[in-house]
């Protein structure tokens, strides 16, 4: 289910138990696509952990589209993976799961989990505790090291919510979030396993979990799929063609022209960037209304356009002035994402 300023609980497993990471370049291209999928669609990452063949992601939705955030990460890997490794099929075990998380408590409890799976594994089982806390400072695929030390944080990680549960100054917080982690080493939060494996739906209580099934079960009466799935419409988007023509505008080009423009015009890397934001469409349907042959097309264009708003002001500025055109428009259509 979707509703805007939902907290998931995110997994990804690999197709029968294989593995989703072969290297450390494999990691590395996974948390590059998490990062420009979180930029894409304005969805807050709190944390991650990487273990061998699965992934858990906490992570926060103000524009309601977690089916599109996730369809973009997990595509674009799955896509990468296969072209790099040579293979075929599929990499992932059917569709990610997305538990509803309620509130500060069991936010905090589950980061503390998942900031400890590095250690849930069958070999670090039986190692003594010190032995466990070394190797959860050293594990370099989780963002835990980034909550312990400022110095090794990600730029697209928001610390601050489950820092501000801890008291004092910055320092002291995350000494405290330090501690309240470390704590699980020796004493396992037995109850959050049972409630994460009684409902796939949710954690939280069993009021919270209840009223998420009710909910699904009246929405998935009317839905025609999982992603149609929403608890409430959160968030307005204008219709493609409509962007389109903005774009077309700023640039001083007809819609029409927007599938023909010259290879350095930035008309059709702004119309993709936009649609995939704004419109809530993937970048295989972007690709669709730009005359791309691919998503992934679209994909290479939306990076360059980053980089080119690092060095052309101009650029950057029409952005960000189609932006708030389509922010403040006065009759966005209302298509759920």
């Amino acid at each position: 289910m979707q509703y805007a300023g939902a907290i998931y609980h995110l997994t990804v497993r690999g197709n029968g138990r294989r593995r989703i990471f072969r290297d450390d370049r494999d990691r590395e291209r996974f948390l590059w696509r998490l990062s420009e999928s979180r930029d894409l669609y304005e969805v807050r990452i709190y944390l991650f952990a990487l273990m061998e063949n699965h992934v858990h992601i906490l992570a926060e939705t103000p524009r309601a589209n977690i089916a599109r955030f996730m369809q973009s990460l997990l595509t674009g890997y799955t896509v990468y993976f296969n072209l790099r490794h040579n293979t075929c099929g599929h990499l992932l075990q059917g569709r990610y799961g997305a538990q509803l998380v309620q509130g500060d408590l069991y936010l905090l409890r589950l980061s503390r989990y998942i900031h400890l799976n590095p250690v849930h594994t069958r070999e670090a089982r039986t190692w003594p505790t010190e032995q466990k806390r070394e190797w959860l400072h050293a594990y370099p695929w989780s963002s835990y090291r980034g909550y312990m030390d400022v110095r090794r944080s990600y730029a697209w990680i928001d610390y601050g919510p489950l820092l501000a549960m801890m008291q004092g100054s910055p320092t002291a917080q995350r000494r405290r979030y330090r501690q309240y982690v470390e704590a699980g080493l020796t004493d396992s939060d037995e109850e959050l396993v049972r409630l994460m494996e009684s409902s796939p739906r949710a954690v939280g209580d069993d009021g919270f979990r209840s009223w998420v099934d009710s909910q699904y079960r009246r929405l998935a009466d009317t839905a025609t799929s999982d992603e149609d799935v929403s608890l409430r419409r959160e968030a307005a988007v204008i219709d493609p063609q409509r962007i389109v023509a903005l774009v077309a505008q700023s640039f001083d080009l007809n819609p029409g022209d927007m599938r023909h423009t010259k290879r350095q015009s930035p008309a059709r890397p702004v119309a993709a960037y936009l649609l995939c934001k704004c419109a809530g469409l993937s970048q295989r349907e972007a690709a669709q209304h730009l005359g791309y042959g691919t998503g992934a097309a679209v994909s290479i264009q939306i990076k360059n356009l980053r980089n080119r708003l690092q060095n052309d002001a101009g650029i950057a500025s029409a952005l960000e002035r189609l932006e708030r055109q389509i922010t403040h428009a006065n009759q966005p259509s209302q298509r759920q994402i």
